[in-house]
């Protein structure tokens, strides 16, 4: 986890990095937003889950956060934007279920 400021964000992914080198491991990267004041509600907490779609380049990052990153299996980092009732399907079979993170920031 990372806030969306320059040093921050680069502190994290000059990490991941460097343990890309030595390990086979999966990586999930969130960056949250540095709030005021509480994120916005869950407009529709019934809706069932959908899986989330890369961003519109997945190799560009978002300028706005909240934002996750997950390297593929080529250790290219695939970028998400965080919307309410939306789940990423990790490699080893696990859903991160995105409403687990916006509810923290609620």
């Amino acid at each position: 986890m990372f806030f969306n400021e320059d040093s921050d964000r680069q502190n994290a992914l000059y990490r991941v990095a460097r343990v890309q080198q030595t390990h086979v491991i999966e990586f999930v990267g969130i960056c949250l937003p540095q709030l005021s004041g509480p994120y916005r509600r869950n407009p529709f907490p019934a809706v069932a889950s959908t899986h989330v779609i890369p961003a519109n380049n997945q190799n560009a990052r978002p300028s706005r956060a909240p934002y996750l990153i997950h390297w593929d299996v080529n250790n290219t980092p695939v970028y998400y934007r965080i919307n309410w009732n939306e789940h990423l399907t990790l490699r080893c079979g696990w859903v991160l279920q995105l409403n687990l993170v916006l509810n923290e920031l609620t």
